[in-house]
């Protein structure tokens, strides 16, 4: 957890309703992302 309390260590920090979200197709170890 950084100072102003952002998680770390691969939890999900990006916010969910980014337009952007939805053209993260792959994780960055190379696994796909679980689409509902």
């Amino acid at each position: 957890q950084s100072p102003w309390g952002q998680l770390s260590k691969g939890f999900p920090t990006r916010k969910k309703s980014n337009p952007t979200n939805s053209q993260i197709l792959v994780r960055r170890n190379g696994r796909p992302m679980k689409r509902k």
